[in-house]
């Protein structure tokens, strides 16, 4: 375990992003403190050591790595209609990745994403859906872990 502190204020999010977005900037700045990382939201409980198989996710030549989620939503709490199969995106509360040029090419790729179209639409996790949607925009190596397998 490491604790760091790093200036984010370069990252390029917009300033009226979400605070769940701004975890991006991490990996879109390359300041993440080891070659291989994981990173877990606060509310994230693990329940087994087996989450530390991702790093043999990342040993094994992937670079990125996260389970995929149903689905985003809108203020009403409807599905997104709006998005790729109505939001079926990333769960980046828990997730695995290098410190590479391929990761922080998809994460700034993904704040450019965030910023152009996803704070417009106002749904429950639009940051997820724009890092989604930058899979498809560059080449990083991204494996899907399996959902609930921790």
């Amino acid at each position: 375990d490491e604790v760091s502190t790093v200036d984010l204020s370069d990252c390029g999010i917009d300033p009226k992003a979400d605070p769940r977005a701004k975890k991006i900037c991490v990996r879109a700045l390359g300041v993440a403190p080891f070659d291989h990382n994981i990173f877990l939201d606060m509310d994230t409980i693990t329940i087994h050591r087996d989450i530390e198989s991702i790093f043999d996710v990342l040993r094994a030549g992937f670079q990125l790595t996260t389970a995929f989620e149903c689905c985003a939503r809108t203020p009403a709490w409807k599905l997104a209609e709006s998005t790729l199969l109505h939001g079926w995106e990333m769960q980046t509360g828990v997730i695995g990745f290098d410190r590479c040029a391929e990761v922080q090419d998809h994460a700034k790729c993904a704040i450019d994403i965030y910023n152009k179209k996803m704070l417009k639409q106002h749904l429950s996790s639009p940051s997820q859906n724009a890092e989604t949607q930058a899979l498809a925009k560059n080449s990083v190596r991204f494996f899907p872990l399996p959902p609930n397998g921790f």
